[in-house]
């Protein structure tokens, strides 16, 4: 699915809106440990949403195993009980693997309107999400 879009970014804030509106058992814990694999997915899934692609959560599990995980196969357990850092793999994930994959909205660097070449940095998306993530959850 190859798509151009004239949609502007997506806003991380509107993202973490949208899933505490439209699914109640989010609330304000993020995602507990067992389920930010859905809750990236469904990120994933509005993003692509926004910019006129229609894709089931089903697929976007099939084709990305790992997403909303805190390194893949979920290898860093130990910062499970961080609830900043789980709504960073949850956003990170969704955000790097639609601009890895279909070229559209933010990628890595989803904090900000990064240029194109740290759109694809996972390692500098890790530094300017776990920034945002701390102050969103920190106000």
């Amino acid at each position: 699915m190859k798509v151009k879009s004239n949609v502007s970014n997506t806003k991380p804030t509107d993202v973490i809106k949208y899933l505490i509106d439209n699914f109640a058992f989010i609330k304000n814990n993020y995602a507990d440990v067992y389920s930010r694999e859905i809750y990236s997915a469904l990120v994933y899934q509005y993003i692509l949403n926004r910019h006129g692609c229609d894709i089931s959560i089903d697929q976007i599990l099939e084709d990305e195993p790992y997403i909303g995980l805190l390194g893949q196969k979920d290898e860093f357990e130990v910062f499970h009980t961080i609830s900043f850092l789980r709504l960073h793999a949850i956003l990170h994930d969704a955000f790097g693997r639609v601009y890895t994959k279909y070229r559209l909205d933010r990628g890595y660097c989803y904090a900000f309107n990064a240029p194109e070449f740290l759109k694809k940095s996972p390692f500098f998306g890790h530094i300017t999400g776990f920034w945002f993530c701390l102050k969103y959850k920190l106000r």
